[in-house]
């Protein structure tokens, strides 16, 4: 199955995401790298082969990143767009997962009920991802993050000890991505480390 591509933009930054079930590999270019590592393993464990670019608007057409590039490197280190890019890339990946729930559901000839658990070791850490696919509207596009000490919550005890960056990735923009993705899915999404 293949979905059509799907686009979104925040900002100065345009995002778009293909996905084909079960036909890996991916291929990510989002211009921050530890995001394209995140979302590279989100679609490794879930075996699904996910194509999502992101580049900035210009004048004429967007310019897109390469795998594995950093876009602020030519920026001398500030980082202007990295929730522009977390907000777009999580919102396109969304909005394609959905397209392809609902082309499965709709080969199965009924809407895909329930919750699905995932549970993984992820490179520092034990991650759970609870995703409820057709949640009551109250919950629907909803993401609960609960990644300390990654994240705007990043502190031990309160303290603020905790980590703010991997690399040159931000982990604030964890929640932003996946309460991006949340919300282009339309499902009720957990994650908790």
């Amino acid at each position: 199955l293949r979905a059509p591509m799907s686009t979104a933009s925040s900002g100065a930054v345009v995002a778009e995401a293909t996905v084909l079930n079960l036909l890996p590999p991916s291929k990510v270019a989002t211009g921050i790298c530890f995001l394209d590592h995140m979302v590279d393993q989100l679609t490794s464990h879930a075996m699904l082969g996910v194509t999502l670019r992101c580049g900035l608007v210009g004048e004429s057409a967007p310019r897109f990143f390469a795998p594995l590039e950093d876009y602020a490197r030519e920026l001398g280190g500030q980082r202007p767009h990295d929730r522009d890019i977390a907000v777009a890339c999580g919102t396109a990946l969304g909005l394609a997962l959905r397209a392809v729930v609902k082309e499965v559901e709709g080969a199965a000839g009924s809407a895909a009920r329930g919750m699905a658990v995932f549970c993984a070791p992820l490179d520092e850490a034990f991650a759970e991802a609870k995703l409820t696919l057709h949640p009551p509207a109250a919950s629907c596009g909803r993401c609960l993050v609960s990644l300390a000490p990654y994240g705007a919550h990043a502190s031990r005890g309160g303290d603020g000890a905790g980590r703010r960056w991997i690399g040159r990735f931000r982990t604030e923009l964890t929640p932003v991505f996946w309460s991006a993705l949340a919300g282009g899915l339309g499902g009720d999404l957990s994650l908790r480390r």
